[in-house]
């Protein structure tokens, strides 16, 4: 595979490539302190996130434009090449964490007490996006599982490049994964209903082990009103945070809910 940031043969389609050439180029080209700075000015502010001007600084190309030349694959070759499962073909934005909503779980999530202590997981993370934005942005060790290896090799090529030590990518079925060690979740819809219950279950655990031990309750974050998030009867709401997007926004102008929820240290909300 060619290497994800080569501006001698970019991704980039000739008739954009110039408006990016005077700040994302540069930019990507220098040290890997100067795109967590910008990335941290980026997070301090409040103004819209331009996502394709930032895929392109840490990846090279967009994630649309990525899953294009990378998984060369439609959503019926995927079903069939991931039986069970529910992978996204990614080839519309509208699949992908807007940076917005990023920056927005990430702040929140520091309001209600995130730190070093923490480890924040995106179950279904893409690119990385998530991930990424959160490991420059947040102390907490960010790590992402993914069903797609060709995603994954791209983003741990940004994490290598980045030298961001609190990140980390895992190729996997999240079925297969231990993320026990996780005390932050995050995730949008990237399951089918089965694995989506398996998940669910094992978090009801993971909450119940720790609740147990007496340590603290996990954040649940996900992105749209999840039906199965809203009746379980071990998770409490903590917050809404919401994102409206200006109409002259280049991809979608709506309302995006992130619903925060933590599990309840009250032991019997554990009776089945």
């Amino acid at each position: 595979m060619k290497p994800i940031i080569d501006y001698s043969e970019s991704l980039i389609p000739v008739e954009v490539r110039g408006a990016f050439d005077d700040t994302i180029v540069p930019l990507a080209e220098s040290s890997p302190t100067d795109t967590v700075e910008y990335m941290r000015t980026l997070h301090a502010g409040l103004g819209p996130i331009d996502r394709r001007k930032i895929d392109h600084l840490l990846f090279g190309a967009s994630c649309t434009e990525l899953d294009r030349e990378l998984t060369v694959a439609s959503p019926r070759e995927l079903a069939a090449k991931y039986a069970g499962e529910m992978p996204w073909a990614g080839t519309q934005e509208a699949i992908w964490t807007p940076y917005e909503v990023s920056r927005m779980v990430v702040s929140k999530l520091t309001e209600l007490g995130m730190s070093s202590d923490d480890v924040l997981y995106d179950l279904g993370s893409g690119y990385g996006r998530v991930v990424l934005y959160a490991g420059m942005t947040a102390t907490a060790q960010c790590k992402g599982v993914e069903l797609l290896p060709e995603r994954v090799e791209v983003a741990t090529a940004a994490r290598n490049r980045l030298q961001l030590d609190n990140v980390d990518f895992t190729a996997a079925n999240v079925r297969d994964v231990d993320f026990s060690d996780g005390t932050i979740f995050y995730f949008w819809h990237p399951f089918s209903a089965p694995t989506f219950r398996n998940v669910i279950e094992r978090l009801r655990m993971l909450a119940e082990q720790r609740l147990q031990a007496g340590d603290d309750p996990i954040t649940i974050v996900s992105r749209g009103k999840a039906g199965l998030m809203d009746v379980q009867p071990w998770l409490i709401e903590r917050a809404m945070p919401m994102i409206e997007y200006p109409d002259n926004n280049e991809f979608f102008s709506r309302l995006d809910v992130c619903v925060i929820h933590q599990s309840t240290t009250a032991a019997d909300a554990y009776a089945q």
